[in-house]
């Protein structure tokens, strides 16, 4: 977990992000000013996203790589640092 305050040491080159109420994460300071989120490789999860990684099953993880399809495809012209 990360709290607010804390976003900008999210200096990754993906995320996949949870947020506890919901919310959009594009509404946090500083989210917009992230690698990822430049690189368009940050996605939020939604409740189902996030339990599919939680309690990981055959079934979960299926979803959860139909879920970050998106995010896996914008990393394709990511170059690796």
């Amino acid at each position: 977990m990360v709290s607010l305050e804390q976003i900008s040491t999210l200096d990754a080159d993906v995320i996949f992000a949870v947020s506890q109420d919901g919310s959009p994460m594009e509404e946090i300071p500083g989210w917009g000013n992230l690698t990822a989120v430049r690189n368009g490789t940050a996605q939020q999860l939604d409740l189902g996203g996030s339990i599919s990684l939680l309690a990981p099953s055959l079934l979960s993880i299926d979803h959860f790589l139909d879920t970050a399809e998106p995010t896996f495809a914008a990393m394709d012209g990511v170059a690796a640092g």
